[in-house]
């Protein structure tokens, strides 16, 4: 993931115990005695220089599609000794080693992770109730290509019942921002993947309109019943 520019960024529940273990050094382990984290064992610097052309060559067929990760794991993992997967472990070492030290410094990477973390399970919630729509048999396929087809229309509700949330609550936000600011910020804290208040029963259409839904006027009529407590869900 690194090398495609991407960056793996998991929660660690028990981090005195995960830096023990998954901490790695260049120098000798003795050498890190004075440090408050120690790594565990040193990394082998030489072997990934020595391997990094067969790496780069792996990178670049899963980047062409050539082949799979599933295919380089296991044609690596044949071998009972194989230096291009011991580089590859290595290399992923190093790079686990630099994003767990920054995770312990900062509270705000915490922070950032817990919330996505939070809206990844939200989205996956929100993805598994439109594909059950109808008992599951709205959105479903026989093959790879219907698979895919219900798949990537599921997304597509998903992402407008995000949109249509947060272009709401954007402008809810900005409408109590100078009249009620505490109300404000209880708004800014409300995520956009709820689905309580939208029925997924009926018939899809996938098309192009060119008179588009006047969200507009939605807002408009929300803001004129006075009942309505927009901060129920908080």
């Amino acid at each position: 993931m690194n090398l495609f520019g991407y960056k793996f960024m998991p929660r660690f529940t028990q981090i005195a115990e995960t830096a023990n273990n998954r901490l790695v050094g260049f120098n000798n382990v003795s050498s890190y005695e004075k440090y408050i984290l120690k790594p565990s064992k040193q990394v082998d610097k030489a072997l990934i220089i020595k391997e990094w052309d067969n790496i780069l060559r792996i990178v670049v067929s899963l980047a062409l599609k050539q082949t799979t990760q599933s295919q380089v794991v296991r044609k690596l993992s044949s071998f009972k000794t194989n230096a291009t997967l011991k580089a590859l472990i290595a290399l992923d070492q190093i790079m686990m080693s630099d994003y767990l030290l920054d995770y312990i410094d900062s509270q705000e990477m915490r922070s950032v992770v817990q919330a996505s973390l939070c809206r990844g399970e939200s989205y996956h919630q929100l993805s598994g109730t439109i594909a059950k729509v109808s008992g599951g048999k709205s959105l479903r396929g026989k093959n790879e290509i219907e698979l895919d087809i219900a798949a990537e229309s599921i997304r597509l509700i998903a992402n407008a019942v995000i949109f249509y949330n947060a272009t709401l609550l954007s402008y809810l936000y900005q409408f109590y921002l100078k009249a009620e600011p505490d109300k404000a910020n209880k708004i800014s804290r409300l995520s956009p993947i709820a689905w309580q208040h939208i029925s997924f029963i009926g018939k899809y259409e996938f098309y192009n309109r060119r008179v588009s839904i006047n969200i507009q006027e939605v807002i408009d009529y929300f803001m004129s019943d006075s009942e309505i407590d927009f901060l129920a869900v908080a």
